[in-house]
């Protein structure tokens, strides 16, 4: 379900200040508790929301599943966000990319930031197609033809009239062509 770009516009700006409080949240408490840095990785494992994202109305989600972020799934996706200078970077970099696509920790761990009212509109969306046709893209390119036939079947059995199926119906003839080669 397409959003107008004032509704993607907010969404942002309440994914951005969800982050600014998850990260004054780990500064404060590091600086009290050394340890506290560790937030940094698990902030999303309950139930896919971090203090930050609970107070914006935001949520992480598997992919495709559609269940809350676990804890392998925040390790996974906040891991570059846990380096010093690379968190840094990343934050300069990944901040201007979120208008296009999800950030590079929710490709790597296969979810994706989303918010908590449209959660089962979410689970039907073009969006979630395109990420799996993206995952299914990669797969092809690694030579790994079983995951990307298994992710296109899926975008073909669940969103059968979105660009991404049609998309996935030719994916599916490069990997059959190549199978053969």
């Amino acid at each position: 379900m397409p959003v107008c770009q004032r509704c993607y516009g907010r969404f942002l700006n309440r994914r951005h200040f969800a982050f600014i409080v998850d990260f004054i949240i780990t500064i404060v408490g590091t600086v009290i508790f050394p340890l506290f840095y560790f937030y940094l990785l698990v902030k999303d494992s309950i139930l896919g929301t971090s203090l930050g994202k609970l107070l914006m109305g935001l949520q992480v989600v598997e992919v495709p599943s559609g269940r809350p972020c676990g804890f392998g799934g925040s390790v996974k996706r906040n891991l570059f966000l846990f380096i010093p200078l690379v968190n840094l970077l990343i934050i300069i970099f990944e901040g201007f990319k979120l208008c296009k696509s999800p950030r590079t920790g929710d490709l790597w761990a296969n979810t994706l930031v989303i918010s908590k009212q449209n959660t089962p509109q979410f689970l039907d969306a073009p969006v979630m197609a395109d990420f799996l046709l993206n995952q299914a893209c990669k797969a092809e390119v690694k030579g790994d033809f079983q995951q990307a036939n298994t992710k296109c079947q899926e975008i073909l059995q669940r969103w059968p009239k979105t660009d991404a199926a049609k998309d996935a119906e030719s994916l599916i003839g490069v990997i059959q062509r190549e199978k053969k080669s």
